[in-house]
């Protein structure tokens, strides 16, 4: 059976109510219990802009998200606020294989 790998990025444009930290914490052992092992994760205070150029060095690693299969994220707002970068997003991840899990709607596995 395959592992699941997992890479956790969370995104917020302001202090939030719950820290990043927590956030983090919340959200690994989300991924834990639904069976994905966490291969590196990313915490970022910041706008769209600042989300995407995280994601392309993320995915411009060596090998790519560290050997993960899924970008595990909260929501997908934490990717982009707005919808065409969200879609640009998702278009780089599918080239590099790597799918989607969000832990408020886990519906989008990798396309390849």
């Amino acid at each position: 059976m395959n592992e699941k790998k997992g890479w956790m990025y969370i995104r917020k444009t302001h202090q939030p109510v719950i820290s990043l930290d927590e956030q983090k914490v919340q959200l690994r052992k989300w991924s834990e219990y639904q069976g994905y092992k966490i291969v590196g994760e990313t915490a970022i205070l910041g706008g769209n802009e600042k989300s995407k150029n995280t994601i392309v060095n993320i995915l411009h690693q060596e090998p790519p998200a560290n050997g993960a299969t899924y970008l595990i994220t909260p929501s997908f707002s934490h990717l982009s606020r707005s919808f065409f970068q969200t879609v640009e997003i998702l278009k780089e991840l599918n080239e590099y294989g790597i799918g989607i899990i969000t832990a408020n709607n886990p519906v989008a596995p990798n396309l390849k």
